[in-house]
């Protein structure tokens, strides 16, 4: 079960919101090369790789303790924000999200918790 390097990073910056500031640069869309489809529902959004038919990195809304209501209606509405954008990398959705529910919520909120797989591993 390896996992590349940029996978390993997006774990990385969900598990440690903290670090996103720092490890989110290095996922820019140049860097990623990834197509970015945000789900219809607006619950999550999936990276699939060109080129790699099966390489898939799926991201949906933690709906539980760790996400209030509050957080998951914002970060709804800011992926639904981020499809009329479009054109964005993993890195560039994460931040915009963060700093949309940071606004929205007057800096009650500050970052939304991510249940991510990559598959195949």
């Amino acid at each position: 079960m390896t996992q590349t390097l940029r996978g390993k990073l997006i774990r990385l910056a969900y598990q440690k919101p903290e670090l996103r500031p720092h490890v989110l640069p290095l996922l820019t869309k140049r860097a990623s090369g990834g197509k970015v489809t945000i789900n219809r529902d607006f619950d999550g959004f999936k990276e699939s790789f060109p080129g790699y038919d099966n390489q898939v990195y799926d991201s949906h809304l933690i709906d539980s303790f760790k996400n209030s209501k509050t957080v998951v209606a914002l970060a709804k509405q800011g992926l639904m924000e981020a499809s009329k954008k479009g054109g964005m990398s993993v890195g560039d959705i994460f931040r915009f999200l963060d700093d949309y529910v940071e606004k929205k919520s007057n800096g009650r909120f500050k970052f939304v918790r991510w249940n991510s797989k990559s598959y195949p591993d």
